[in-house]
């Protein structure tokens, strides 16, 4: 199975990426950073916020079979009503994303400082 794990070089991230890998299963890591600080096999540096996240079944070499969506927001600052807007945003786009590639799994977790 080939898995996109989101937020793939955060503390749970890197985590699920390594239980994957040795579950045998081919990892395709997305964050922010222009390299990849887990181990998978294939990174896509994307920026969850943009219209990046549609282009990334065009970015990887394999058809996604699943998506475990980890990407969360991390500022220290207060969350007032805009990050709540923010997350409900980067869901909708991830969906959207979802039905366009024909997945057969999707997990979604957020997380908040």
């Amino acid at each position: 199975m080939n898995v996109l794990v989101t937020g793939s070089n955060g503390f749970i991230g890197t985590h699920v990426c390594r239980y994957l890998k040795e579950k045998g299963m081919y990892v395709i890591g997305m964050g922010r950073r222009a390299e990849a600080t887990s181990k998978v096999d294939e990174y896509v540096c994307c920026d969850m916020s943009s219209d990046d996240i549609f282009e990334i079944p065009n970015k990887v070499s394999v058809k996604i079979d699943a998506v475990i969506h980890l990407a969360a927001d991390m500022r220290k600052e207060p969350y007032g009503v805009e990050i709540v807007v923010h997350i409900a945003v980067v869901c909708s786009v991830c969906w959207k994303c979802v039905k366009r590639m024909e997945l057969k799994d999707w997990l979604s977790c957020q997380a908040f400082r």
